[in-house]
């Protein structure tokens, strides 16, 4: 029988596979809509410069359509966020945590804890994708469907720190300037004895799109693993 860590990473394959497809089929259906939208504005602007030029335009449209159409759905057939995901995995979980902590967090992510809860909060845009954060006692994911993945061990965090970014800027034209508002919304997690606690630099951190999804995975945290005097 495969260990906890094996067995976890199996399901969040599974869990990166159905992702792909769902995305797939999303992608599916707005190909074909704008297949079929070109060939009607055609159409109509056919009908809007006379009789004559009613379908002059409508075969161009539909190839033109079908060729934009064929070139995102090879590139999204191309794509193997899977693959992508599991190597993030392997690296990050390589890199921070030894064997037997990988299978004490993957017994923990399973459900298999009888000391540990899991709690899972989702979001998404179609900025960010669909993102997924699960939460145990001592351990804190971040995933999205694109393939990257995240980790945060909440046991040696000390303090939780929220934060707002604004990465506004100002755009110019045509005589006229306006402000583009650019806000994320931060988590930062400080280790205990970190080098990095020290010059006020997270160990881990996270930057959502809106305040609600961050207020959302801290409401988790807070349930499942404490305040760390937030």
């Amino acid at each position: 029988m495969a260990g906890y860590y094996e067995r976890w990473l199996a399901k969040e394959k599974e869990w990166m596979e159905e992702e792909k497809k769902r995305s797939r089929k999303t992608t599916l259906l707005i190909i074909v809509a704008v297949v079929a939208a070109l060939p009607l504005i055609s159409i109509i602007s056919g009908l809007a410069n006379g009789a004559e030029k009613f379908w002059s335009g409508v075969p161009g449209s539909f190839l033109v359509g079908l060729c934009i159409g064929a070139f995102v759905w090879l590139g999204t057939c191309c794509t193997n966020p899977v693959k992508k995901y599991e190597k993030y995995i392997r690296k990050t979980m390589t890199a921070e945590l030894s064997e037997t902590e990988r299978e004490n967090f993957a017994r923990q992510m399973l459900g298999e804890d009888a000391d540990s809860a899991v709690r899972e909060v989702s979001w998404k845009s179609m900025n960010v994708g669909h993102n997924l954060a699960r939460i145990t006692k001592d351990y804190l994911t971040f995933a999205d469907d694109r393939g990257n993945f995240q980790l945060v061990q909440l046991w040696k965090t000390e303090r939780m720190e929220m934060d707002v970014k604004d990465a506004s800027f100002r755009v110019r034209t045509n005589g006229m300037s306006f402000r583009v508002s650019d806000e994320s919304y931060t988590i930062g997690f400080f280790y205990k004895g970190s080098v990095n606690g020290a010059k006020q630099e997270s160990d881990a951190g996270f930057a959502f799109e809106k305040r609600a999804w961050r207020d959302e995975v801290v409401a988790a945290i807070k349930e499942v693993a404490g305040d760390f005097g937030v």
